[in-house]
């Protein structure tokens, strides 16, 4: 969701402490984003500011930045008159999402110069922006004068224009404002600023919006909020506030923070870091998912061949009626009326070509007998290949979805060169593949409970070598009920393994399976000596026909 002007009120809050302190440090790691280094006798700390269009905010970061060779123009002039600067105050407009830092540094003659760098956090149009006297110096995103559809000159954002903050709409400001009585039954998004639609949602829930507008107003009285991050069942972030959510009920699942900061640093280098993976998986999604379309429509036409093949014994059956009747059929005829044995009294026309004896009329019936025989015979077995690629490529979507790292979807990767899905890496010169190292392979997800091991498969390798490998007598087998996902093993070494234990262990294969976004699953549980591999099954394929069957919530220990 996008920063909210309430949410960024206490963040101004946090950013004040560092008032008092000098930029030492100012990097510009991305394209978007600035990171100045504060501090002070009593701080220390790096300030992210950030104006990407989808996810413009400002906070307090832990993580360093990674900078370029070469740092960007912006970044130069801002090192050139903001170096060693003090910043001296933080402002925001009401609750306009937009907050100016107020720095009193010095000119190129040693002079005071008082500095403001605006940071305009709306989505869609957000920018960084240094000002002296209401004349802007430079900018992250510079923005040209165009005309408008009334032939009017849009605001310009370059060197030497006037700064002219965004237009703030004519909204309550409930830090100084009260509610009057003919809005009370407005939606608070509409008459309050900074709201946005969750906080509004949950401030107001089933009451009237006055009484949304009363809470938020002795929220921001006491200063005091509650930052709370939902995650779903994936443990992807999905929604952030300054309040604690309760409106989606058991949907996500919430996590408190100390400071907004710390939350914001979490939720967006998460959702960073898993946008780059899909970015960086090689179209290896698109890929499997348009493999597995494919082989899903051949066993469908395979299907299809196979129900005409099973009208095979009508042909053989054409074939003996024409041969025994065949001193009464006529040469010459589209079809021949026979007498059929198994119904006395009663004729069968069977269709005919007349440019062929009946004799020959039923040679060719038994020759396309015993052509369907076999494309049956055949059809049967490539069916169930086509069936097992299919399960396999899901698992593979499955586990995709599952991945965390580049290394994982490179073994990932691998392993469907290897079975002969993908085609296989090969080195620009040999010497480069002489001398290549072979990556490692992912090491087996392992989680300690009570002095039991569980093992969990990351891929199809791994799934196979926990079942079929690592399995020992004694130990049990978990799996989601009839979706792709992880196999699980609890090691027993002997020990009856209590229910508890189990329960976990059912949690996790049902977190690692692709039930995982919807409530309860249920979990196979077996004796892993029960299982067994399907002939000519692909790797981590297992039949079992004893089982018991839980039902659990996903969770991750």
């Amino acid at each position: 969701m996008p920063l909210d002007g309430v949410t960024l009120h206490f963040l101004r809050g946090e950013i004040l402490h560092a008032v008092g302190a000098r930029a030492e440090k100012i990097h510009q790691p991305e394209k978007h984003s600035l990171v100045i280094t504060l501090k002070s006798r009593d701080f220390s700390g790096r300030l992210l500011l950030c104006s990407r269009p989808d996810a413009p905010r400002a906070h307090f970061t832990a993580s360093a930045p990674e900078n370029p060779a070469a740092p960007p123009m912006f970044c130069m002039f801002l090192r050139k008159r903001l170096g060693s600067a003090r910043l001296i105050d933080v402002r925001q407009e009401g609750l306009d999402r937009v907050l100016y830092l107020d720095f009193a540094a010095t000119d190129d003659l040693g002079d005071p110069a008082a500095l403001t760098l605006c940071a305009e956090l709306i989505p869609g149009r957000a920018n960084l922006i240094l000002t002296e006297n209401g004349k802007i110096l430079d900018a992250i995103r510079r923005v040209y004068p165009e005309m408008d559809s009334q032939g009017k000159a849009a605001s310009a954002v370059m060197p030497g224009a006037t700064y002219l903050a965004p237009h703030r709409p004519a909204k309550l400001n409930l830090l100084i404002d009260e509610v009057p009585k003919n809005l009370a039954d407005e939606p608070l998004g509409n008459i309050a600023e900074g709201v946005s639609p969750l906080l509004a949602r949950e401030l107001c829930g089933d009451d009237a919006p006055s009484c949304g507008a009363v809470t938020l107003q002795k929220l921001l009285q006491s200063a005091q909020c509650a930052p709370t991050l939902l995650r779903d069942c994936d443990g992807t972030p999905r929604e952030f506030s300054c309040v604690n959510i309760r409106q989606y009920g058991d949907l996500y699942t919430a996590e408190n923070y100390t400071n907004l900061s710390t939350l914001l640093d979490a939720f967006y280098s998460e959702r960073e870091s898993r946008e780059r993976l899909r970015r960086t998986d090689g179209g290896l999604r698109q890929c499997l998912e348009t493999l597995l379309a494919r082989t899903r429509r051949r066993v469908e036409s395979q299907r299809t061949d196979l129900a005409r093949a099973g009208e095979r014994d009508m042909l053989r059956r054409y074939g003996d009626l024409i041969l025994a009747q065949q001193y009464k059929l006529r040469a010459g005829s589209a079809f021949y009326d026979a007498d059929d044995y198994e119904n006395p009294g009663e004729t069968v026309r069977i269709p005919a070509d007349p440019r062929l004896s009946p004799t020959a009329n039923a040679q060719n019936y038994y020759k396309r007998y015993q052509k369907a025989r076999s494309a049956q015979e055949n059809l049967h077995g490539q069916i169930a290949r086509g069936e097992t690629d299919a399960d396999y490529l899901e698992n593979a979507l499955d586990a995709l979805d599952r991945a965390r790292t580049a290394e994982e979807i490179a073994a990932l990767r691998g392993e469907l060169a290897a079975e002969g899905f993908l085609a296989a890496d090969k080195p620009r010169q040999k010497q480069q593949h002489k001398s290549a190292k072979l990556p490692k392979p992912m090491p087996i997800l392992q989680y300690a409970l009570d002095n039991y091991q569980i093992l969990v498969g990351r891929t199809a390798a791994q799934n196979e070598r926990i079942t079929f490998r690592e399995a020992k007598r004694g130990d049990l087998w978990l799996h989601a009920q009839k979706v792709p996902g992880a196999h699980v093993l609890i090691r027993a070494e002997g020990r009856e393994i209590p229910p508890e234990v189990i329960e976990q262990a059912a949690a996790l294969a049902a977190y690692h399976s692709a039930a995982r976004a919807g409530g309860k699953v249920a979990v196979d549980i077996t004796a892993a000596k029960k299982l067994k591999k399907p002939v000519g099954g692909r790797p981590g394929m297992a039949i079992y026909h004893e089982y018991e069957t839980i039902m659990v919530a996903p969770r991750e220990l």
